[in-house]
């Protein structure tokens, strides 16, 4: 697996390097599908969430990549949702307010 990240983004030309190389199908026998993921580009990590199949069992997973061959699963739970994959979303707390029109 490659993992991009965006260096430059102007109006007609987006710039991309690479992050992260890995192998994660071998060591930890999960493909990675449709999840989502956190990258901390200081420890040159990312955090991967997806679903692990095993037999008649679904789980929810984080696989943690990078570096030197860093590797980790970690098992979230069982999951009976057949149907959707884990989504992580970034928040960044802010003390700007968000302007909202009126009701009514």
């Amino acid at each position: 697996m490659k993992i991009w990240v965006t260096t430059k983004i102007e109006p007609f030309s987006v710039s991309w390097s690479n992050f992260l190389t890995v192998d994660i199908i071998t060591p930890l026998g999960f493909k990675y599908f449709a999840g989502s993921f956190f990258i901390d580009q200081e420890k040159k990590l990312a955090v991967l969430f997806d679903i692990s199949r095993h037999h008649f069992r679904r789980c929810n997973i984080a696989c943690i990549i990078g570096e030197n061959g860093y590797l980790r699963k970690m098992d979230l739970g069982e999951t009976h949702l057949w149907y959707c994959h884990p989504h992580v979303h970034s928040y960044a707390p802010s003390l700007v307010q968000i302007s909202q029109g009126l009701e009514g």
